[in-house]
């Protein structure tokens, strides 16, 4: 009876963990301050351009509303962009103005004037201009439709929006594990573990492209791990194909399935010999579409710029040549570059650039190197026990071949920012456009290492520790910070939180600053409650992964 009565509830369970990313992602969205994510008020400025012309900005040329930059003006901003624009408030200096200024600040907020909409600013051009269309054609009808709210509210909607479309990754990547792992029960606690991670939650709960890339780069996984199983299935090849397509069309660095695909058919091509040309007559059908619905657009880059990406860094080092970049890297901090992408791909408290405590970013990456070493055991090894991992070749066909050209796209970026910036650094939140084939081949590695009996509980840890660092990155950083409980020292660091610090101020003013700078929310009241329902997915969380896992011996 008791088996019976867990089937009823598991079938409910992948649903489950998706309306919990949801409701978790619902108080990210009203949690971080208007433009505290990463480059959000010119990805913003991308949509509002669109809305306003119905035509792309031009790269260089095109600049953000007057809207956005009385907006700026007129609340406290990111660290980040404190220090690309010091004129503005920032935070530390926002909450240490009299109430009647703050009051003015935020009536200034709410009154700016509609045709400033229409109208660009002085702000230097709109950076993400560079970036591919797709996403921002998506947000368009979005942002239409909120046009009679105020800026924060349409910034809400859009965040909302992203989120939801950014949701589509938990389903896809419930489905690839399954495909890849010994049993659902194991799919579906790694999924809940995927769903804790709070550095995921700051990407997409924020205006920007990342989100179709999470959703496309798990179709891509889960595609190629069909096609391991049946590679002369043409509907898999097309799908694949339509996911580089569109992924294309959302982020450049989705160059990096080309190689992955390509592999994948070389090698079924070469097992599965008698049907070799159905193999790469699917794999030829599949780069056909992404040449048709996105060669277009990289036509136009290259005839811009003169590179392949049109990214910022990029165009500024053309000149250099492949020899000239290569000779750097016996010159960079390599092991800088891996600490910077470490730390912003567990947790970087948005634009403000936050940090938790240096251990937490040093066990994290000792986890994940013992992961990667562990898998590669796993595959080059065939004489170890496997329990966890249907197939070491799925593993290596679908995670690994995904996750490494991705780290090699990430050390160019590194290199491009070392010889522009003079900073060998590169941004980890981009990993979790990957973020399931990195989980699927962390986890596979660990359980190698493992013993037996203690694989199971791998995963309920590790949610565990994800929704430990969810909590006390949104309550011992994000919210003291953004409301004034926190700030940075002379010396650039960062003030230590303590609840003493909240029982001085008192609850009567921190629930008036919860709502400062919200105009969606009549008090304090609806932030509550969405904190609310962010504790209780969170928290439900770890609960799942364990009751998975610990049934994970059945398919």
């Amino acid at each position: 009876m008791a088996a019976t009565s867990f089937e009823v509830v598991r079938r409910f369970l992948p649903m489950l963990v998706w309306l919990f990313f949801l409701a978790r992602g619902a108080f990210y969205c009203v949690a971080l301050p208007t433009w505290e994510g990463w480059d959000e008020w010119s990805h913003f400025a991308f949509v509002q351009h669109l809305e306003n012309t119905g035509r792309l900005p031009a790269p260089a040329v095109d600049r953000p509303s007057r809207e956005i930059l009385a907006s700026l003006e007129a609340g406290p901003v990111a660290w980040g962009i404190k220090g690309m624009i010091p004129a503005l408030l920032s935070y530390e200096e926002y909450w240490a103005l009299a109430v009647d200024e703050r009051q003015a600040l935020e009536l200034r907020q709410g009154s700016i004037p509609e045709a400033w909409r229409l109208q660009q600013s002085d702000l230097e051009p709109i950076w993400e201009a560079q970036q591919p269309p797709l996403y921002y054609w998506l947000m368009q009808p979005v942002l239409w439709a909120a046009r009679d709210q105020p800026l924060a509210t349409r910034v809400l909607f859009l965040r909302m929006a992203t989120l939801l479309l950014a949701s589509l990754m938990i389903p896809l990547g419930y489905l690839a594990l399954s495909e890849l792992l010994a049993s659902r029960g194991a799919a579906l606690a790694l999924t809940a573990c995927v769903c804790a991670m709070p550095g995921l939650m700051l990407d997409v709960c924020r205006v920007g492209n990342e989100a179709p890339v999470v959703v496309l780069y798990t179709l891509l996984l889960l595609c190629g791990l069909r096609l391991v199983r049946a590679p002369e299935d043409l509907r898999w090849w097309l799908a694949a194909g339509a996911a580089i397509g569109c992924g294309l069309l959302s982020k450049a660095y989705f160059l990096t399935a080309f190689a992955p695909l390509g592999v994948l058919a070389g090698w079924l091509a070469w097992n599965g010999r008698r049907q070799w040309r159905r193999i790469l007559g699917g794999w030829a059908a599949a780069m056909l579409i992404p040449a048709l619905a996105a060669g277009w657009w990289y036509r136009f880059i290259w005839e811009a710029t003169g590179t392949a990406t049109g990214q910022i860094q990029t165009v500024a080092i053309r000149h250099l040549g492949l020899a000239g970049k290569l000779a750097v890297l016996p010159q960079m901090n390599w092991r800088q570059a891996l600490d910077t992408v470490v730390l912003s791909h567990v947790w970087m408290g948005g634009w403000s650039f936050l940090q938790v405590r240096a251990w937490i970013y040093h066990l994290c990456g000792m986890l994940i190197v013992t992961g990667v070493a562990g898998a590669l055991l796993l595959m080059l090894r065939p004489e170890l026990p496997k329990p966890e991992v249907r197939e070491p070749r799925r593993l290596a066909a679908a995670s690994g071949l995904l996750v490494a050209p991705f780290l090699a796209a990430m050390g160019y970026q590194a290199v491009a920012a070392y010889l522009t910036i003079g900073q060998p650094v590169s941004n980890g939140w981009y990993l979790y456009a990957v973020i399931f084939a990195e989980a699927a081949l962390v986890y596979a590695g660990v359980a190698t290492l493992t013993p037996r009996r203690g694989r199971r509980w791998i995963v309920p840890a590790a949610t565990l520790g994800a929704i430990a660092l969810d909590i006390y990155g949104m309550l011992f950083w994000l919210l003291p910070y953004y409301h004034g409980l926190i700030r940075h020292l002379p010396d650039g660091k960062m003030q230590n939180f303590h609840l003493e610090q909240a029982q001085r101020m008192g609850g009567e003013e921190l629930l008036v600053r919860l709502a400062v700078n919200r105009p969606y929310f009549d008090g304090a009241e609806g932030f509550l409650a969405l904190a609310a329902l962010w504790a209780a997915a969170t928290l439900a969380l770890p609960a799942i992964a364990w009751m998975s896992a610990r049934k994970g011996g059945e398919s």
